[in-house]
């Protein structure tokens, strides 16, 4: 079993598309490959479903009666930010993908597209998910290792000092640290 394998196992996702044809073919594109998958056939049940459930990935159709695919990818970015939205449509336009795109969508398909296509793109969305989650935990590791807690000294100077530093730290100015030998320069820098 490789890397993205093992990330899809347990992965939640909500196919939104008013089509039978479409909506047998997205589940048995992504059932075939672990994800755990639930289906709304109109935008108010995707809404409902969306406000009462966590999904990792939502793929709905752009255009629907009443409730359509951009109301659904605003509402699912403004509950769960971290969720990712492709949009699929067989009207495709600039417009309306560079739109879907600024509101959050991870990715806009037009149809009609082959099961290969919407595997590579859900599994391109999970890889990437994988990575930012990595990142951040990389980073949380850095700041521990490089945290204040190896610093000794309570006094109002140094609380001076570690407010200077964590000024200057997020920028990419140079900084020349001066002190006695022994003082701790090296931990700060």
């Amino acid at each position: 079993m490789n890397v993205v394998e093992v990330a899809m196992k347990g992965q939640r996702i909500l196919v939104v598309d008013d089509e039978p044809l479409m909506q047998e073919f997205l589940i048995e594109a992504l059932e075939r490959n672990s994800y755990h998958v639930d289906m709304a056939e109109s935008g108010k049940e995707a809404l409902e479903k969306i406000n009462n459930n966590f999904y990792h990935l939502v793929i709905t159709d752009v255009r629907m009666p009443n409730i359509g695919g951009m109301e659904i990818l605003k509402e699912t970015k403004r509950k769960y930010p971290e969720s990712g939205v492709i949009m699929v449509t067989a009207y495709g336009t600039v417009e309306s993908a560079v739109e879907a795109m600024k509101q959050g969508a991870f990715d806009y398909i037009t149809k009609p597209f082959s099961i290969d296509e919407i595997e590579l793109v859900v599994n391109k969305f999970f890889e990437y998910n994988r990575l930012v989650s990595e990142n951040r935990y990389l980073r949380s590791e850095l700041e521990k290792q490089y945290a204040f807690e190896n610093i000794i000294g309570r006094s109002p100077k140094m609380k001076q000092v570690f407010e200077i530093v964590e000024m200057v730290a997020p920028t990419k100015a140079t900084v020349l640290i001066q002190g006695a030998s022994g003082t701790g320069k090296e931990l700060i820098a």
